[in-house]
């Protein structure tokens, strides 16, 4: 059985609210926030705070925490970079929280804030295109050029020695337009994937943790309802359309080919993120089909995430025709015989 697989359905202990352990968690979401590699779990105190001790109390921690934080930031550290982290945090915390709050199934939570994110990345885009496109082209332009001088010297062994992907990088480098226009084309994919990905691994964390908060919140799923996520059937044919547009787009579209192509890939990379957890699921249940746990298992994970995610990708796509599981379930059901 997984861990976590128990479905809480016990009637929950009413909530005793301790100020020490509310503090405590605004403490630890405000020290994530300030250092950059932890930014990515600290939305995870303030899910715990909004389970524990109710939507009221948690945003009211978030509204103190942003506060503090902005204050603390003007005053010490002249940026506002935890504060802009902790803003995020605290959005994803909602997300999720309020996936537990209303028993919604995780992945179909998780189809719906993708949506929902997919859908602020498009109005964000269109209110740019109408407004703000010259202010925000400038100030990531100034923002480059001045980055791109400090990449010429920290990269400059690298450049020296020369290649393909050197030469790629000198070139961009040299001329930061030309780095700000790839960075406005990829911006709707990355914006999505960054927000989605970052709300599947909270919600990872916090369901794989749920013996802190499930005294007090009744949630008829785990972490096997998670694991088990299947992107809808709809987003094949996304999927289909495309590809079709990249390789074929020019005779399809004739002039508009470049700006489809643009938009057809960043449709790709979101879809990729779908795929990508539903590939993740598929390899976790293969690592406890195999009886690999703990550490080795943590281990794999790992290092399948970061050097072979676009392996879980296209296990998430064919999954879709082969269904990879059916397998597992085969085999032991011959091991029984």
């Amino acid at each position: 059985m997984y861990e976590s697989e128990v479905t809480n359905t016990a009637t929950p202990d009413p909530i005793v609210f301790n100020w020490r352990t509310w503090a405590f968690l605004g403490i630890v979401v405000m020290a994530l926030s300030s250092f950059g590699p932890t930014t990515i779990v600290a939305p995870v105190p303030l899910v715990f705070a909004f389970l524990i001790f109710g939507r009221a109390r948690g945003f009211i921690l978030g509204g103190v925490c942003f506060g503090l934080s902005t204050v603390l930031s003007l005053s010490y550290m002249n940026h506002l970079g935890a504060v802009g982290f902790l803003l995020f945090s605290l959005v994803i915390a909602i997300a999720i929280s309020e996936i537990i709050l209303r028993g919604i199934a995780p992945d179909r939570g998780l189809i719906i804030v993708g949506f929902f994110i997919f859908a602020f990345a498009m109005g964000c885009i269109g209110i740019y295109m109408l407004w703000g496109q010259n202010m925000m082209k400038n100030y990531v332009n100034d923002f480059f050029v001045i980055r791109a001088e400090s990449l010429m010297k920290e990269h400059a062994d690298f450049i020296a020695k020369g290649g393909e992907q050197a030469r790629m990088v000198e070139d961009l480098l040299k001329n930061p337009k030309k780095l700000v226009a790839e960075f406005f084309k990829w911006l709707p994919a990355m914006f999505f994937i960054s927000m989605f990905l970052t709300v599947w691994f909270n919600f990872f964390i916090v369901l794989r943790g749920s013996m802190i908060w499930k005294r007090v919140r009744t949630y008829g799923f785990t972490l096997r309802h998670m694991l088990i996520f299947k992107t809808p059937d709809f987003c094949v044919w996304m999927l289909i359309g495309a590809l079709a547009v990249i390789l074929g787009g020019e005779f399809v579209l004739g002039t508009f080919s470049g700006t489809g192509h643009v938009i057809a890939m960043n449709i790709l990379y979101c879809l990729g993120a779908y795929y990508f957890i539903q590939g993740f699921g598929i390899f976790y249940e293969f690592l406890f089909f195999l009886k690999i746990s703990g550490f080795l298992r943590a281990m794999f994970l790992v290092v399948t995430v970061f050097f072979a995610f676009r392996v879980l990708v296209f296990v998430g796509l064919f999954d879709m025709w082969v269904n990879f599981r059916k397998f597992f379930k085969k085999i032991n059901k011959n091991k029984g015989e």
